[in-house]
């Protein structure tokens, strides 16, 4: 009997012990009174993963006031993020650093200016610079944000750095302005487009444009020869308002895969697309899109690198080869709308010229950084980041952090291993700069 008793005692206090593992990140986030973060982490499937005593991490973390300013700069409400869980998987992943417990005054030991590799990928970079006493991290775009020099011990491989606002990574941008001018390279004439068509407004009106499009890539126009440029020739601005309506669903937004397959009722009145999925891929009217779940505001978007064209099959598209789906059209081909057509001929593209600028690039800092990611499958690792680096990762760290990237990753990992990737081709040694491929930065 006493055997028993002490039996039940210990299973007891293992399932308490797993308990409170399971639970660490978020206790550890309330405690220090950053409750909007802490419902991101759950939100984001990550908070149990990361409680793993084996996981070894370094987040930045924003405080309440930096989530609220970041739904409000959205157009979001919580609510509106709970039905979006792959954008708090973006948010979780683009200021989490894998590998890596750091504490404040070792991140610069070797510099004022690092370069840290995040979970959500090497599109998504945290640049960090210390100057004047002060400590700040940039995320892909927008404004960078002040570190709180005291830092969080989650415990021994885990540590927490506030930041005053919620970073930016690739996956996600305010507004169709903010997405226009971070990808200026490979979206300006899709961006262009819609302000001949009018509906740049209407895409960052402050209500929010609560609905998915379809963007199609600066590669899709010109492979159409689709022709926006003046003159008699030119199609009229409301053919083209019809053309990108036809690249947008009626709302509310939804991601893939939550977007079921069948038909959708686009904003062109009384025309739909068909959305198929077959082999980990998804296809709209039989084009494969090349890049998911952009959030952008309320907005989803869809990447695409040829233009839709009302009535294409999606089943025989789909079953095509993906060299058949990018391949250029050998004939001309008529897009009619209520208001006209617009004939896809072949010629030289012509937009008309737009102030659309590229985010500036950040400043070369005084000594060169260099990084170094791990090969290792399954892993995005920073190993010389100017503190010491241990022997290597045990079987256990590496299956603790896996358990995290693969929530980070979601539903999305899978498919996103066969898209085209956006890391581009980049210069590591000075964080900011670039050798632009002849598609840009990105692949989309």
């Amino acid at each position: 009997m006493a055997r028993l008793a002490r039996t039940v005692l210990l299973l007891l206090a293992l399932v308490v012990s797993t308990t409170q593992a399971q639970n660490l990140v978020a206790d550890k986030l309330k405690k220090q009174g950053l409750t909007a973060a802490a419902e991101v982490w759950d939100l984001a499937g990550v908070s149990t993963p990361a409680s793993n005593p084996k996981a070894k991490w370094t987040a930045f973390v924003p405080s309440n006031a930096a989530v609220k300013g970041f739904l409000t700069e959205m157009g979001l409400t919580m609510a509106d993020l709970k039905a979006r869980p792959g954008l708090a998987k973006r948010i979780v992943g683009s200021h989490l650093l894998l590998g890596s417990n750091v504490r404040a005054q070792e991140i610069f030991a070797n510099g004022n200016t690092r370069v840290a590799n995040t979970a959500a990928g090497s599109s998504s970079r945290l640049l960090l610079k210390q100057a004047g006493g002060k400590v700040t991290v940039a995320g892909k775009h927008g404004a960078a944000a002040n570190v709180d020099p005291a830092y969080v011990a989650v415990d021994d491989n885990k540590t927490i750095h506030v930041v005053d606002k919620v970073l930016y990574g690739d996956g996600y941008y305010p507004s169709f302005s903010a997405l226009c001018n971070a990808r200026a390279i490979t979206l300006s004439q899709f961006c262009q487009a819609a302000a001949v068509a009018g509906l740049d407004s209407i895409l960052d009106a402050p209500a929010g444009f609560d609905h998915t499009l379809f963007v199609p890539s600066n590669k899709a126009f010109i492979a159409a020869k689709l022709d926006l440029g003046a003159g008699a020739a030119a199609p009229s601005a409301s053919a083209v308002a019809d053309v990108l309506k036809y690249h947008m669903l009626a709302g509310p937004a939804q991601p893939l895969p939550a977007l079921a397959a069948g038909k959708h009722e686009t904003l062109l009145a009384g025309q739909s697309v068909e959305v198929l999925y077959k082999g980990g891929k998804a296809f709209v009217n039989g084009v494969q899109i090349v890049k998911r779940n952009v959030y952008v505001g309320k907005a989803i978007v869809q990447g695409v690198t040829q233009l839709l064209v009302p009535g294409k099959s999606a089943t025989a598209g789909a079953a095509a080869t993906t060299a058949t789906s990018t391949a250029k059209p050998s004939a001309s081909t008529t897009i009619k709308t209520p208001k006209g057509s617009i004939s896809i001929t072949p010629g030289s593209i012509t937009l008309p010229k737009l102030s659309i600028t590229p985010a500036a690039a950040a400043a070369a800092p005084k000594s060169p950084v260099s990084i170094n990611v791990s090969t290792k499958a399954g892993r995005r690792m920073l190993l010389d980041f100017g503190w010491g680096a241990s022997a290597g990762p045990t079987a256990l760290e590496d299956a603790s952090q896996q358990q995290i990237q693969a929530a980070v990753d979601g539903d999305e990992s899978a498919a996103d291993a066969g898209q085209q990737a956006l890391g581009g081709s980049e210069d590591l040694s000075v964080p900011g700069t670039a050798n632009l491929a002849e598609e840009g930065i990105y692949n989309w």
